[in-house]
C-alpha cells in the first residue's frame, strides 16, 4: 500500500472520529430528553445538554461524561405545578454497554444542583384557601381579603408560609424531581428552590435506565 494511500485512508478515518465526537453529545443528550419524555408523567418539555469533549472517548476511556443539564418545564405533581426543574450533573457516570447499544444509562454522579422555579400563580392554585404575592424577599399571602406577611420555612419536604395569624398553609414537595432538603429564595413573582445532591434524581433513574 503507498504512502499516499495510507495518509488518505488516516485523513478519512480522522474525518470520521471527529463527525463521531460532533454528532455524540448531541445523540446522548437526545437519549436523555426520550427516556424522560417517554417514562415521565406530568412534563410537558426536555431539554438536554452534554459538556464532555471528547464524548466517545472520555466515555470508552472512563465510563463518564463531564457534564450533563436537564431542564423540565411545567413539571405538575398533584397540585403543584413547577414552571421549571433544572438538574445539572457532573461527574456523570454512564453504562458503556448500553451506550453502544444506542441507549443512556446514568449510573451515579460525582454531584449535581437542583434548582426548580415555583411561581406565585401556581402557588395560589394549590392553597385554595389563600393567593401568593412573591416580591424580593417578601411573600404575602391574603386569606378573605386580608394580606399578610409571611416566613418561607422548607421542613420535612414541605414548604410552608409561616404567620401568626393564618392556619397552617403547606404544599409538598415532590421528591422525585426534588430528592432533597432545599433553600428557597423569595424573587419577583417565584421562589427558587435550591440544593445539592450526590445521587442520581429519582426522575432519572427512572427514566434514563436500559429497557
Amino acid at each position: 500500500m503507498s504512502t499516499r494511500i495510507v495518509l488518505v485512508l488516516l485523513v478519512l478515518l480522522g474525518a470520521l472520529v471527529v463527525a463521531v465526537e460532533v454528532a455524540a453529545p448531541r445523540l446522548v443528550a437526545r437519549g436523555i430528553e426520550d427516556g424522560v419524555d417517554e417514562r415521565t408523567r406530568g412534563v410537558t418539555t426536555v431539554r438536554a445538554r452534554v459538556d464532555s469533549f471528547p464524548v466517545v472517548a472520555r466515555v470508552l476511556g472512563t465510563g463518564q461524561v463531564r457534564h450533563v443539564s436537564v431542564e423540565l418545564d411545567r413539571v405538575a405533581r398533584q397540585e403543584l405545578t413547577f414552571a421549571t426543574i433544572r438538574m445539572e450533573l457532573e461527574g456523570v457516570r454512564v453504562g458503556r454497554r448500553t451506550l453502544l447499544g444506542g441507549e443512556v444509562e446514568i449510573q451515579s454522579i460525582e454531584r449535581g444542583r437542583i434548582a426548580a422555579e415555583l411561581t406565585a400563580e401556581a402557588l395560589s392554585a394549590a392553597l385554595p384557601v389563600a393567593s401568593v404575592e412573591l416580591g424580593p424577599g417578601v411573600a404575602r399571602v391574603a386569606v378573605g381579603g386580608a394580606g399578610v406577611d409571611v416566613a418561607l420555612e422548607l421542613q420535612e419536604g414541605r414548604l410552608r408560609f409561616a404567620a401568626g395569624p393564618l392556619p397552617e398553609l403547606a404544599v409538598p414537595l415532590p421528591v422525585d424531581v426534588l430528592p432533597c432538603e432545599p433553600e428557597g429564595e423569595v424573587l419577583e413573582g417565584r421562589i427558587l428552590l435550591t440544593c445539592t445532591v450526590h445521587d442520581v434524581p429519582p426522575v432519572l433513574v427512572r427514566a434514563v435506565s436500559p429497557s
